[in-house]
């Protein structure tokens, strides 16, 4: 478990992982942080920043961490077929 997260509410958690996979997988990169996903989510985007940083770093070391390394072996192997 990733102890830094429980700084964070979990609803800011889940709103600050949204946007982050929004930012991720978006593109073009408009309207990452729409009206209608601030209205749902009750957050702007400047006070997600601190928490989308800590998921990004924790997403982009993610192999690291030992508890994933058994699943990311089985990804990387090659098809049986």
């Amino acid at each position: 478990f990733e102890y830094w997260a429980l700084e964070f509410k979990p609803s800011l958690r889940a709103a600050a992982a949204l946007n982050l996979s929004r930012q991720l997988l978006m593109r073009p990169k408009s309207e990452i942080w729409s009206l209608g996903i601030r209205h749902y989510t009750g957050y702007e985007a400047s006070q997600l920043e601190a928490c989308v940083r800590k998921l990004a770093k924790l997403h982009a070391t993610a192999y690291l961490l030992p508890q994933f390394e058994v699943s990311f072996a089985l990804r990387c192997r090659k098809p049986l077929h």
